[in-house]
């Protein structure tokens, strides 16, 4: 089901872009995200239902941050020249605050 959804969302997103690259890139977030959520629910032992409502949400973010990311990029680049408006995005939008 899982898999189905992923599919279902990234079709949305490549609708919405009307290009394939910005939903593959948005969409490897979202598997990294949900194997961070194992790895530590596995660590600490947490199989509740508190921690599976949240791994929901957590898809959620990881969805939303990857298209804040991509959007911010585009507009970046638009602004500045390709290479530059690329690391600018990425300093600008991945530190951590």
């Amino acid at each position: 089901m899982f898999l189905l959804a992923m599919i279902v969302v990234f079709l949305v997103l490549a609708r919405s872009s009307r290009a394939l690259f910005h939903p593959f890139v948005i969409m490897t977030t979202v598997p990294l995200a949900v194997i961070g959520a194992l790895v530590g629910c596995g660590c600490t032992a947490c199989p509740s239902r508190f921690s599976q409502i949240a791994a929901i949400m957590l898809v959620g973010l990881a969805a939303k941050n990857g298209i804040l990311i991509v959007e911010f990029a585009n507009q970046l680049r638009d602004a500045l020249s390709s290479p530059r408006g690329r690391r600018r995005a990425a300093a600008i939008r991945l530190r951590p605050y």
